[in-house]
């Protein structure tokens, strides 16, 4: 809530002006970032943001998947991805 009170993040809130649930839409099935003040242990991947990391817990194996997908459809759509199919011979005469 510390960032909120600083209003260095977007708050969204529901239309009772209460904090919206993320966790209760259809992502918040599929991806789950928790945050501590300390460096997870247990962390698939964690990333440092104003004095809290930020990270996808090990054994949350949706969110993992969930990320790495989000990862290859990032690479698609800025052409970072490459192909690396079979090689093809052709003879010259």
């Amino acid at each position: 809530m510390q960032h909120i009170d600083e209003g260095l993040v977007t708050f969204t809130k529901n239309k009772h002006d209460a904090p919206f649930n993320w966790a209760e839409t259809p992502v918040g099935e599929f991806f789950q970032v928790d945050y501590s003040e300390d460096y997870p242990q247990q962390a698939f991947l964690a990333v440092p943001y104003r004095g809290h990391w930020f990270y996808i817990a090990d054994d949350d194996l949706e969110s993992k998947s969930t990320f790495m997908l989000l990862t290859q459809l990032f690479d698609l759509q800025a052409g970072q991805t490459k192909y690396n199919g079979p090689t093809l011979t052709l003879p010259v005469r």
